[in-house]
């Protein structure tokens, strides 16, 4: 049976060599074992020697035709960009040490291979979906962690297609953060303000200015957070949605949900943010309907930046959804209040990370309340009042950047010896002399358009 589900794949594979349109979305991280039983992250690949790798993944196994077809331009672009910012790795996808072996040996190769024997990761890319594995296909991560070319099927013309992608990407000159600091872009509240008003009641702001200076201020290894509200307070679907698409662009690596995300009804979010690839981290909040349950995002994270690893985990508070109706707050289950939550799961973290940052929303008070009780949190990153906040509590440094996304705090923490032994902190204003990117221009003239024909329909 499998010899003739394989057979099918390469009839696919031939007739459907195309680009994906995982092009332009962020890339998927993962950890996966080396046949020496190494294990390797994308975040590894990615950094390597102070620079910033641009990195090729090949997904094959070993019985699949068009996959032993394409070896030679492989070997080619292999050692055409050995030495350089280029890391290419071949994933074996649902295969064992033996086969991948005996398969090295028979053609002689030297590119790295990673085992996906359970094949998870292989989901997440696309490369499986359902019980058909679509193979070969190539995936390019550029410097900035975006996909910026996918292939599936074979091509002829391979060497040209990577070569040209490759060498443009190598042209690039992305900064890296120092070996012995992390930096960390974070904002909170934007609360659907999609462009500034420039107004007393808000002198900067704007989402289309906060994604135009984190693409242009971020580091390869900046994180990036945000701690919830990013949708207006009030029942706009229309904005709501359009704010997922700036969040969706800022390419956070970590993102906490507000009570504001639940405005215009939990059945909408729900609805909406499955079709973005927003990270949200969050372990104390599920969403239930009549017969079940489940959970948004991930309960953590953990990133590699410069030799250390940072585990991120989310909180909210039930008390922030006090003004909520009863149709909202029946769906929302609190398995546990912030401080049980990360009491429980801050000694796991602990021996998977040398930091554990904290994106919570909840507020000024219950976050200095948390940072006495719970012990083992370097840093929490806060949100919901909407406060300007840096000061420290105990060892926890607590931020949080003020209100109406007004402003991108910036914190760049020395660590020394897996500590962190200073920081400095400062809030940058989104002003007017920000200049807007055209992918943020696009949004901002898709979303008045859109506004102005919903006006249009609702005076009629």
């Amino acid at each position: 049976m499998k010899k003739i589900l394989v057979s099918f794949l390469f009839i696919i594979n031939l007739f459907s060599a195309k680009i994906n349109d995982f092009t332009g979305k962020n890339a998927i991280d993962f950890v996966l074992p080396t046949l020496s039983g190494e294990r390797v992250s994308l975040e590894s690949l990615r950094y390597s020697n102070g620079k910033v790798n641009t990195v090729i993944l090949v997904f094959f196994d070993t019985e699949c035709k068009p996959c032993i077809k394409e070896l030679p331009t492989l070997k080619k672009i292999f050692d055409e960009y050995k030495g350089k910012e280029v890391i290419l790795r071949m994933v074996s996808v649902g295969e064992d040490e033996k086969k991948v072996n005996e398969f090295i040996k028979r053609f002689n190769l030297q590119i790295p291979v990673l085992l996906d024997k359970s094949t998870i990761i292989a989901e997440k890319y696309g490369v499986i979906e359902g019980s058909v594995k679509k193979i070969p296909q190539v995936f390019v991560i550029g410097k900035e962690g975006k996909f910026i070319k996918h292939l599936r099927g074979f091509h002829e013309d391979l060497f040209k297609i990577l070569s040209d992608v490759i060498d443009k990407e190598l042209k690039r000159n992305v900064s890296i953060v120092k070996k012995d600091e992390i930096e960390v872009l974070y904002t909170s509240s934007a609360s659907g303000n999609i462009i500034s008003c420039d107004c007393p009641t808000q002198p900067f702001g704007g989402l289309d200015r906060c994604l135009s200076f984190i693409k242009r201020e971020r580091k390869a290894n900046t994180l990036v957070f945000d701690t919830g509200d990013f949708f207006s307070p009030y029942d706009n679907k229309l904005k709501n949605e359009f704010v997922l698409k700036f969040i969706e662009r800022i390419n956070y690596d970590a993102v906490v949900i507000g009570d504001q995300e639940f405005a215009s009804g939990v059945d909408f979010f729900i609805d909406k943010i499955s079709n973005y690839r927003i990270p949200i981290v969050l372990g104390n909040l599920q969403i239930c309907g009549e017969n079940s349950c489940f959970v948004l995002g991930k309960p953590y994270i953990i990133k590699e930046i410069n030799g250390v690893r940072i585990a991120i985990t989310g909180v909210i508070s039930e008390k922030t959804f006090f003004l909520f109706p009863k149709e909202i707050k029946e769906k929302l289950k609190f398995t546990n209040t912030p401080e049980e939550f990360l009491n429980e799961i801050i000694p796991e973290l602990r021996k998977k990370a040398d930091f554990i940052f904290v994106l919570s929303h909840q507020g000024d008070y219950p976050d200095r309340e948390l940072a006495k009780k719970v012990k083992g949190i370097d840093v929490i990153f806060g949100g919901h009042s909407q406060s300007k906040i840096d000061e420290k509590v105990g060892n926890t440094i607590i931020l949080q950047p003020g209100e109406k996304g007004m402003y991108v705090g910036r914190v760049i923490f020395k660590i020394k010896n897996k500590k962190i032994v200073s920081y400095r902190n400062k809030l940058i204003p989104l002003t007017k002399d920000i200049k807007i990117l055209k992918e943020a221009e696009k949004l901002v003239k898709e979303f008045t358009t859109e506004e102005k024909k919903l006006l249009k329909k609702l005076k009629k």
